[in-house]
């Protein structure tokens, strides 16, 4: 109201506490044990879940092997990997 708010982007994920899972319930312990390593290698940086190679679906390469996706590629991604069916409009 007094003017002073500015918009931000705003990103982050289990690291920053921004983003948290449900409580595992309702699973076995086994399932719930590797649902909790997950998050915890995830949160550690340990498991990165966009790294190359990545082919959309037209097969061509938009991330090489090894390389990992980094924040600004992930906010702007206009593209499904190969094998999605569907359409971005």
């Amino acid at each position: 109201m007094a003017g002073t708010w500015k918009s931000t982007d705003v990103w982050g994920g289990f690291d920053s506490g921004m983003l948290e899972m449900s409580p595992f319930t309702n699973m076995p312990d086994d399932v719930k044990a590797l649902a909790t390593k997950t998050v915890a290698d995830i949160t550690a940086g340990k498991n990165k879940i966009f790294v190359g190679p990545l082919t959309d679906q037209s097969g061509k390469l938009q991330l090489p092997a090894g390389k990992i996706m980094d924040d600004g590629q992930l906010s702007s991604l206009q593209w499904l990997v190969e094998g999605i069916q569907g359409k971005l409009s």
